[in-house]
């Protein structure tokens, strides 16, 4: 085989922050993630403990990474699993600053050290199922016809610590925030494959059974207990010039910083995160799906009734029809913040007006038409403004919509909002949080309550801050469907709207 190398709201400063719970405490604050296990200290990998609440770091860190990452990471992205390793998000409020996220403030996901790259010798080999092998560097990548392409990347654990309220699971605690819009620059896929011979025919389907197509595996340069990470794509999906499947170099206009993958990646649009590769160093044609151990292990919904007792015993995890690929219908409000306190001006009538403000995004390609908030617990919905959305030059929807909305809600009592989507297929944000052990593609209906404070302002609970006796709590809306009484999810008990809607039942 032959080898080639290429040339209007009133707001006060809470007393909390958005790692702060407002009432019972979510566990430990232990800082550090590392594994307690003595023989880790003689490799170069840490692994994280499975932590039965929250593990978060706020500050600067003095780890292995942080001591040569430059430039240094910002002290205010939440850490997730301690200091080490760096797996982050902003707070709501940071995120909904700008519509394309800034490089500094994207959320990391990430499963071990990171890599320390040499971009002058590091190589990435293309091979496998094509006629013509592929070895390239950066400088090669960078003479080759560049593309743009700007899109949502969402972690699929996005919002799972909503599910671990519920139950335990396999993940750590994401909150609303492990997702951000930027553009890559970088060179199609496609294009790279087609210079390795492999052509459209190759990925048809084979007819011999599902999932015995052709496939593209993926894999880095970090190091984990299980090799580096890897996972995969259809053969068919890379070489669709629309799907904008990138090897990319760069970030809005700036070079990948180590934690985002330098010096490139894949880049891989509608899809969950964790498809898209980072430190790309073997590019793979394969027969069937792929096999890789973080492809078969990570990333996929399982029925409620699979849990860590029975998830590989039972043989769950080499079931591929479970693997996720396209993102959910989802989203959030931002604004108000995590514990923010707005201004409960009492207008005569009881009520006082707030502005929220938020993202939605689905995966696929879809365009979410659709975002919608509610007062009453789902009796009426309000149609959301959208501020800011883009489309691709290829007809598709890659990128969240920011939207706003004015709503009134009780200047002297709690209350709860309620906020759903809706993409151009109908798919839509449902009510109830269905629980899967990985905890992953959370998409229900996001709850907020608003509490009055005795200096005459609204504090602002948000569904992963919850105290565990709010209605809000996620383990109690749950609770709450599974128990047959779903319409009662959001109202307050003694409201007129909950009395009327118990009444309307019966």
């Amino acid at each position: 085989m032959a080898t080639a190398t290429l040339p209007t709201m009133q707001v006060k400063e809470g007393k909390l922050s958005e790692q702060t719970p407002l009432s019972l405490s979510r566990g430990s604050m232990d800082t550090d993630a590392r594994s307690d296990n003595s023989a880790d200290s003689q490799e170069t990998y840490h692994t994280v403990r499975m932590i039965k609440s929250d593990v978060r770091y706020e500050g600067v860190a003095d780890t292995p990474d942080d001591k040569w990452i430059s430039p240094p990471r910002k002290p205010d992205m939440i850490r997730l699993t301690g200091k080490h390793p760096f797996n982050a998000e902003p707070s709501v409020g940071k995120l909904i600053e700008s519509y394309i996220t800034p490089q500094e403030h994207f959320y990391v996901r990430t499963h071990a050290d990171t890599p320390q790259i040499d971009a002058e010798t590091f190589e990435c080999t293309v091979n496998g199922l094509v006629k013509k092998e592929l070895v390239f560097k950066l400088k090669d990548l960078m003479k080759m016809p560049s593309t743009e392409v700007t899109y949502t990347q969402v972690c699929a654990g996005n919002r799972r610590k909503e599910q671990n309220m519920i139950k335990q699971g396999l993940g750590f605690s994401w909150g609303p925030c492990a997702v951000g819009t930027v553009t890559y620059t970088g060179v199609l896929l496609a294009d790279i494959l087609e210079m390795c011979g492999v052509t459209k025919e190759e990925a048809a389907f084979q007819e011999k059974g599902p999932w015995k197509e052709r496939w593209v595996e993926f894999e880095g340069a970090d190091t984990t207990r299980n090799g580096s990470y890897g996972t995969g794509l259809p053969l068919s999906w890379c070489l669709d010039r629309n799907m904008e499947v990138t090897v990319a170099y760069k970030i809005n206009g700036e070079d990948l910083t180590a934690d985002h993958g330098w010096p490139f990646r894949i880049a891989i649009p509608g899809a969950i995160g964790g498809r898209s590769v980072k430190w790309l160093r073997r590019i793979t044609v394969i027969e069937g799906v792929s096999t890789h151990h973080w492809h078969l292990y990570d990333n996929k919904v399982f029925p409620p009734f699979v849990d860590a007792n029975n998830v590989g015993k039972e043989g769950w995890w080499e079931k591929p029809e479970y693997a996720i690929m396209d993102l959910g219908v989802n989203g959030a409000i931002c604004s108000p913040g995590v514990h923010e306190c707005v201004k409960a001006t009492d207008r005569g009538d009881g009520m006082t007006a707030v502005t929220l403000k938020g993202y939605a995004y689905s995966g696929g390609g879809h365009q979410v038409v659709r975002a919608e908030v509610s007062t009453d617990g789902g009796l009426i919905w309000k149609m959301a403004r959208f501020t800011e959305e883009r489309m691709s030059k290829t007809g598709k929807c890659w990128c969240w919509s920011f939207w706003e909305v004015d709503i009134e809600v009780p200047a002297d009592k709690e209350s709860i909002v309620l906020f759903r989507a809706f993409d151009n297929s109908m798919n839509v944000m449902p009510e109830c949080p269905m629980w899967n052990v990985m905890g992953m593609m959370n998409n229900s209906w996001y709850r907020i309550m608003f509490t009055p404070t005795s200096d005459g302002f609204l504090r602002t609970i948000h569904p992963h801050w919850a105290p565990e006796d709010s209605p809000i709590h996620p383990k109690n809306v749950h609770a709450r469907i599974a128990d047959g009484n779903g319409f009662k999810n959001a109202p307050i008990q003694g409201d007129i709207v909950y009395a009327a809607a118990t009444a309307a039942q019966q």
